[in-house]
């Protein structure tokens, strides 16, 4: 079974200039500060794939919840019901009363998703600098990551990860604070899954 996974939103209010890594460590290390700010998150979700294979894209919606710092619990209600349970290493998928097991090495370009969203969630920049490099375009209000995978054998899977969100202020935490709004996996076969989420309160 190939299991997919994925989320990103296109977000600029301000025209904003791309900033590389190693131009812009500063403004890396404020974005990864305000994501970290907000530890544990849950959010709605719909997901769009469209794919060489199929006639028209492939929908799909329900919750996705980060326990930090790197705990994600994937929820899918439509178009059935499919539960999603990553810890550590591991991928417990849950349907129709039976649970299966897997490591995140057997879930091929999944893992780069997986991998992408829970270090950016967790404002770890260092684990995502593992495994892509890193471009980040930012203004006041909005933001966009783009990861391009450095390791050989995920680039010629995955062409290009874009995570894109905004910032954000609340009464509960001082500092400034950052959330993901939309990820979008580009892969080489030109395959792209679009996943939004809205932030629950």
């Amino acid at each position: 079974m190939r299991t997919k996974f994925s989320l990103f939103l296109l977000f600029a209010l301000l025209p904003a200039t791309p900033l590389l890594a190693g131009e812009a460590d500063n403004s890396l290390d404020t974005l990864m500060q305000a994501l970290a700010a907000n530890g544990d998150s849950k959010a709605y979700f719909t997901e769009t794939r469209t794919s060489r294979l199929t006639r028209k894209p492939i929908e799909s919606s329900g919750t996705l919840a980060f326990v930090f710092p790197d705990n994600l619990i994937r929820q899918i209600e439509k178009p059935k019901a499919v539960l999603f349970e990553v810890q550590g290493d591991r991928v417990i998928i849950s349907r129709n009363g039976k649970a299966q097991s897997r490591s995140l090495a057997q879930l091929g370009a999944a893992r780069a998703f997986i991998e992408s969203l829970r270090a950016t969630l967790a404002g770890d920049q260092q684990a995502l600098q593992q495994y892509y490099r890193l471009a980040l375009t930012a203004d006041g209000h909005s933001w966009q990551l783009v990861l391009t995978p450095q390791d050989h054998a995920l680039a010629k899977k995955i062409s290009q990860i874009q995570i894109s969100g905004d910032f954000y202020s609340s009464d509960a935490v001082a500092e400034r604070q950052a959330r993901v709004t939309v990820v979008e996996v580009i892969e080489r076969n030109g395959s792209r899954t679009v996943t939004q989420l809205m932030a629950i309160q």
